[in-house]
């Protein structure tokens, strides 16, 4: 189970009481599922994880794809500062490659061989860093289509409800 943010201490006590436990790391309350669990977190998710007010079915709907609105966007934005890096470290890689002469071996012994080893490691690390920066989006894509599938509701993984 995840809140938005940090829940009231009644229902952190309700959960701890039920036998979850939190993931720091991962930021999820969690246990083995059994009835009673499955019945408390049905009872959270119709109060939204406030105690007090409930929220309608339409209500936690809305909130969902609205949330899920806002995660679509940052995500584009994501890619499109990828994309920007990548082209930045390719254009910074082609200028170092456009002062070496096509074919030009490194000379060994000669006062610019530091220089030239130099070069060619730099445009080594910005090819480097440009591929690593245009797999980000379509990593992006590829978990975005992977959450698109799974089930909306509680999972169970392993024995384990995760929501």
């Amino acid at each position: 189970m995840s809140f938005p943010s940090k829940p009231e201490l009644e229902v952190i006590h309700d959960l701890k009481n039920a036998g979850f436990k939190w993931s720091g790391r991962q930021k999820i309350w969690y246990a083995k599922e059994y009835p009673y669990r499955v019945e408390l977190l049905n009872i959270l998710a119709t109060y939204g994880g406030e105690v007090g007010e409930e929220k309608s079915f339409a209500e936690i709907m809305e909130a969902k794809v609205e949330h899920s609105k806002d995660r679509a966007e940052r995500h584009r934005e994501y890619a499109d500062n990828a994309a920007k890096k990548t082209e930045g470290c390719m254009n910074s890689a082609h200028q170092i490659l456009d002062i070496i002469p096509l074919g030009q071996p490194i000379l060994v012994g000669h006062h610019s061989e530091g220089r030239h080893r130099r070069d060619l490691a730099r445009v080594d690390r910005y090819f480097q860093k440009a591929w690593e920066e245009g797999l980000k989006p379509m990593l992006a894509r590829t978990s975005r289509r992977l959450r698109q599938n799974s089930r909306q509701s509680t999972r169970i993984w392993n024995g384990y409800l995760c929501s």
